[in-house]
């Protein structure tokens, strides 16, 4: 839990004294949820922090309330110069006792006759204790009598079978235990309260030697989102193969998923194409993992997506299957967003946000604000607020025709959104010593996102083209930007670790590179604030306009990499790589091998990095392409010697080009005008992320570099001539334009360079 407090200095307050504000929290009272009545004596209070400049923002662990109780907790301010000069805001948390999760790992499946059969619900937990088990555990298993009805299913006595007569998380049963056929196994859970959930699974017993053994290894949420903006957030699915299976191949086995709505209790098939993998999923249908694309499904319905697998070479063989079940979650509704007033000035307004009227079952509601020009596309929003459970928030903005959007969030993740225009118009000038006076106040006083605001604001403000921009921009030095950016980077290292926060930080850093003048030190400082963003953004992805900022921050500092000396155009270079290694990674958080790249390009960085499984890696030779041009080819043997545990997740795999390579004076190079990318190929485990070593290829990686140069001299003698020389057998001569198209490795007006 995390409550954000707020106070500022009374007007009257004199401007030599101390501006210190010290906060404190405390506990007012603690009520049982149900009656009303104290709670103080049956409930231990949490640990808070002392009185400290820095405690307005109070964080609790999990597990630091107890449920089914009803806190008010008070955070008290006062001048540090003078104790009697304060004031306190009052807060109330309700913490409800949620419902008991039973699940068993794997969802539905095929054996074999003869063979154990182990079901492990070791995933169930009590979610009112952190790190908490069921009380009990009750495993049951039916098997169908081959009619229509359930209730003719036999009930089978699971001890007399061999199934230990314990407690236990899991159920084991030993081989031949279980006749061919259908049959449903349930586990009931209890919670120390007397609360219970269930959960079931079909399990087929097959009879045929060589019927594959499908598992789901990773499953969605049992309560999924069927739109979402992070990576980390989509639905998918990753199953895997028992071992003798594995042991074939991936490609030994056709395999095929299939998508059905739940009907009450029967499924019918839904009407999406799986196979589709540029509009329905990132993977087809026909691998092992599934992930869909934000916005395909359906909220409020269920779906069972099954997958099912058989011997390549022969139709008639025996196919196993496992299937797994994700209802898709509702977002809030009813609500507006109202921002007041419709028109002010940019630096000087605060404009006042109201989402009022959203409601939700899945409480509580949380709110993130952004902001765009009125022709911009919405994926680019830029962030004004960090995600709040407040409805309400103030905001200084930049000059323009904009759109105001809030996106509520229910406790799940489904969301809607809201929008409000607003008239801002550009101040006169920048006063830039009482915005960075403003700035640091606000970051002093526990309101980071406001510094934010402002440099955002005037960093759009000297970009703007307009005579008063102009005027700003021109009276700004180097100085002026080093403050900017290092308020900016103070005001960062104050945020939350939440995805909008993050958008915030990169925009204003990215927009501080392109606006204002800076020295390269300070352009590195920037470029290694968003990299270190970037690293936080490993676990839940980088949305759309967190990429778009971060590859704006890397053109504006190579754009002008080249005027620089030696050693500082190597730190910029450095830096810049640095942004698109970890932008890479981030662009696949939380995806499955098999899905399809992803890519962000500009003019001066493009960036590519997919997830892949080792064995696809391994089965021959890997052509990856790169946006912009160039790419690479990895051999067979790329992975060899590395530990097959490493790679049990999958491998990532960056890409990631400069246009101008910063590490190298163009001219010294002695390639005339022809000037290289820089080019880099990252492996990396994806369980951990560590780094790949090349330990053992027996054949080498071959790197594509895109190439630019102006035709001059011989080379333009060359071009459209190609009747003449016939592209020296490098390539195809087009006798109608006169233009070799060059094989790789060759370029060049006759082909005539490798």
């Amino acid at each position: 839990l995390t409550l954000r407090s707020s106070a500022a200095r009374a007007e009257c307050w004199p401007a030599a004294a101390d501006p210190t504000i010290v906060y404190e929290w405390a506990v007012d009272s603690v009520a049982f949820l149900d009656t009303g009545a104290d709670a103080a004596n049956d409930t231990a209070l949490p640990a808070l922090p002392g009185a400290t400049a820095s405690a307005a923002v109070l964080q609790l662990e999990a597990g630091a309330l107890a449920t089914d109780r009803v806190y008010a907790l008070r955070v008290r301010a006062w001048m540090a110069a003078q104790a009697d000069v304060e004031s306190s805001a009052l807060v109330f948390v309700t913490v409800p006792a949620l419902a008991l999760v039973a699940t068993i790992a794997g969802g539905d499946r095929t054996v074999r006759a003869g063979e154990a059969l182990l079901l492990d619900g070791s995933g169930s937990a009590d979610p009112n204790v952190p790190g908490s088990l069921p009380a009990t555990y009750v495993w049951g298993c039916t098997r169908a009598n081959g009619t229509v009805s359930a209730d003719d299913d036999v009930v089978l006595d699971l001890e007399a079978l061999g199934a230990p007569a314990t407690n236990a998380s899991t159920l084991e049963l030993p081989a031949g235990a279980l006749d061919a056929g259908a049959h449903t196994c349930t586990l009931t859970v209890g919670g120390v309260a007397g609360a219970t959930a269930a959960a079931a699974v079909e399990v087929a017993v097959s009879d045929e030697a060589l019927v594959p053994l499908l598992e789901a290894l990773a499953l969605p949420p049992a309560q999924a989102s069927a739109e979402w903006s992070l990576p980390a957030d989509r639905v998918g699915v990753r199953m895997g193969l028992d071992p003798a299976s594995a042991a074939l191949g991936t490609a030994a086995w056709a395999l095929s998923w299939e998508a059905f709505v739940l009907v009450g209790e029967a499924r019918a098939p839904a009407d999406l194409n799986l196979a589709d993998a540029a509009a329905v999923t990132t993977t087809g249908a026909s691998q092992l993992n599934l992930a869909f694309r934000s916005g395909v499904l359906t909220p409020g319905a269920t779906y069972v997506f099954q997958l099912t697998a058989r011997l390549a070479a022969d139709p008639l063989a025996p196919t196993g299957r496992a299937a797994v079940t994700v209802t898709l979650n509702r977002a809030p509704f009813g609500g507006s967003l109202v921002a007041s007033p419709a028109s002010g000035v940019a630096l000087e307004t605060s404009f006042a946000l109201d989402a009022a009227g959203w409601a939700d079952e899945d409480l509580p509601l949380t709110y993130a604000f952004k902001r765009r020009g009125a022709s911009d596309d919405a994926q680019l929003a830029q962030a004004v607020t960090d995600t709040s459970t407040s409805r309400m928030a103030s905001a200084l903005l930049p000059a323009g025709a904009l759109v105001l959007s809030v996106t509520v969030a229910d406790a799940l993740g489904a969301a809607a959104t809201a929008e409000a225009a607003l008239d801002v118009s550009e101040p006169a000038d920048l006063d830039l010593g009482g915005l960075l006076a403003a700035g640091s106040e606000a970051v002093a006083e526990g309101d980071p996102m406001a510094a934010h605001q402002l440099l955002a604001a005037a960093a759009e403000f000297v970009a703007s083209g307009t005579s008063s921009g102009a005027n700003a921009s021109s009276a700004l030095n180097a100085t002026d930007g080093a403050n900017m950016v290092a308020l900016a980077v103070s005001a960062s290292a104050g945020l939350s670790d939440s995805p909008q926060a993050r958008d915030l930080a990169v925009g204003t850093l990215s927009a501080l590179l392109a606006a204002v003048p800076l020295d390269a030190s300070t352009q590195v400082e920037a470029l290694d604030a968003i990299s270190g963003l970037l690293d936080e953004a490993s676990a839940t992805g980088a949305g759309v306009a967190t990429a778009a900022n971060a590859l704006a921050g890397v053109g504006a500092a190579l754009g002008g990499a080249d005027a620089l000396s030696d050693a500082d155009r190597e730190a910029v270079g450095e830096a810049a790589a640095g942004i698109a290694s970890r932008l890479g990674l981030a662009l696949i958080a939380g995806s499955l091998a098999g899905e399809a790249a992803e890519e962000v390009t500009s003019a001066e960085v493009n960036v590519t990095a997919s997830r892949a499984s080792a064995e696809d890696l391994s089965a021959g030779a890997t052509t990856l392409e790169s946006p912009g041009g160039g790419g690479a080819q990895l051999p067979p043997s790329v992975l060899a010697g590395q530990d097959a545990g490493v790679l049990e997740g999958g491998v990532n795999v960056v890409q990631y080009a400069l246009a101008r390579n910063a590490y190298a004076d163009p001219s010294a190079s002695g390639l005339g005008t022809v000037r290289s990318a820089l080019v880099a190929l990252e492996l990396s485990a994806a369980g951990d992320g560590s780094p790949l070593v090349v330990v053992g290829a027996t054949d080498p990686i071959y790197i594509a570099l895109p190439l630019g140069a102006e035709p001059s001299g011989e080379e333009a003698a060359l071009a459209g001539q190609c009747a003449g020389h016939a592209c020296l057998d490098r390539g195809a001569c087009d006798a109608a334009t006169g233009a070799c198209a060059c094989d790789a490795p060759f370029y060049g007006g006759a082909c005539q360079f490798e």
